[in-house]
């Protein structure tokens, strides 16, 4: 399962532009493998650009608004469906 993160902003990095982000859901492993990293901010542009294949420096030229798209798209991604 992914999500697609459509940016109200396009970020812009080594001159490519980012309109949308696609998010798969995070694993354990990814959660391990940024968690050496001190900074809390830093942590989630690690683990944000990972999960969307993209560089922690695209997430870091997102506007706010959108890294919260981000992150709530990580929280979707993150919590268990309700079962009917």
């Amino acid at each position: 399962m992914s999500k697609e993160i459509i940016l109200e902003d396009k970020a812009e990095l080594n001159g490519q532009e980012y309109t949308v982000l696609n998010m798969r859901k995070p694993r354990m492993r990814d959660l391990k493998g940024v968690r050496h990293i001190k900074d809390p901010a830093d942590q989630d542009a690690a683990l944000f650009g990972n999960l969307c294949d993209v560089a922690p420096a695209v997430i870091e030229e997102l506007t706010v608004v959108d890294y919260n798209s981000v992150a709530e798209a990580y929280r979707e991604l993150s919590i268990p469906k309700q079962k009917s």
